[in-house]
């Protein structure tokens, strides 16, 4: 094969792990509720992936951050499925967080793009109530910024983002859909229900290692549990995914805009009908013959009974297989 001149570049290496640490400890704010004498305590599930290697190179020399590890080799092998969305990948932290008395918990996924947290009362937070709490806390630094969260995500969130003085927009699932958005708003924070969380300073891509410092943030600046600080935010009822066997889920939607057509409805991506006390998302998967539901509702007992209603519409439930939002 002939050479071109000029049109291959020279290879040349370099570490980078000196500018990457200083760039991401800019985002953790010094000081606070925690030092040598109460550090505070964390343990980090780095599911055999890459936090394995950089969460420590980022954050252990912190003298206030006490770190148990799991997961923490690179050999091959996974002790548990690297999804942290899935309940049963989180309870080898939970036991352990339980014999540590620790204060946070966090498991990364494998590539350490998403990062599930886990308050002190070895609760799952779910990731729309933490795009929450980091969406009030920075937007003190940067009010009027628009904020970017996926149509699964809690109604919680425009409520925060509004009262926090910041612009609230809603945007349909998927990464790419999210940066976008984000980039045409100049956004401050995108966020969802995969938990990533996307930063403007760090070019509105996702960072789970990023997204650790914001949540101790959160903890070191109010002196709180994260238990106290998410509490107020579960103030609606809600049903989580489900997912239903649907081989026609245009149709389907077509149905449910004509029954539902006193709600606000929109088609940002299947479609979404809310009302003053409750409202409802159903899209279609887009690799199989699937249509998704999330409700949320004012209370537990309309919840159940919207749900009554919505169910028999859609097809034949199934048992969610993989933790991902498609």
């Amino acid at each position: 094969m002939r050479h071109v001149s000029g049109q291959v570049a020279d290879l040349s290496q370099a570490d980078l792990t000196e500018p990457y640490k200083t760039f991401v400890r800019r985002f953790l704010k010094p000081g606070g509720a925690f030092n040598e004498d109460r550090p505070l305590k964390v343990v980090v599930d780095a599911s055999n992936g890459m936090a394995g290697r950089w969460f420590p190179l980022l954050f252990g020399d912190l003298e206030w951050l006490e770190v148990v590890r799991l997961n923490f080799d690179h050999n091959g092998t996974f002790v548990h499925d690297p999804d942290p969305l899935l309940e049963a990948n989180l309870a080898q932290l939970k036991d352990r967080m339980i014999r540590a008395k620790a204060d946070l918990g966090v498991c990364f996924d494998g590539d350490a793009s998403r990062c599930v947290v886990v308050d002190d009362q070895q609760n799952t937070v779910p990731a729309d109530l933490v795009t929450a709490l980091m969406a009030r806390r920075l937007l003190r630094e940067a009010p009027g910024s628009v904020v970017v969260y996926d149509l699964q995500s809690s109604r919680v969130v425009d409520e925060e983002v509004r009262q926090a003085g910041g612009v609230p927009r809603r945007e349909r699932c998927g990464q790419v859909f999210i940066k976008k958005a984000m980039a045409g708003a100049k956004a401050l924070l995108g966020g969802d229900a995969s938990a990533r969380y996307y930063f403007r300073d760090n070019g509105y891509c996702a960072s789970g290692m990023i997204a650790f410092a914001q949540v101790v943030n959160l903890l070191s600046e109010s002196g709180q549990p994260l238990s106290e600080l998410v509490g107020p935010l579960k103030r609606h009822a809600r049903s989580g995914q489900r997912s239903f066997q649907n081989d026609d889920a245009q149709g389907t939607i077509k149905k449910l805009a004509k029954r539902y057509t006193d709600g606000q409805v929109s088609y940002l991506d299947g479609i979404c009908v809310q009302y003053e006390d409750w409202w409802f998302v159903v899209r279609p998967c887009e690799n199989e013959p699937l249509i998704r539901l999330n409700v949320e509702a004012k209370d537990q007992g309309l919840l159940e009974a919207k749900l009554a209603e919505l169910c028999p519409l859609l097809g034949t439930p199934v048992e969610e297989g993989a933790g991902a939002t498609l």
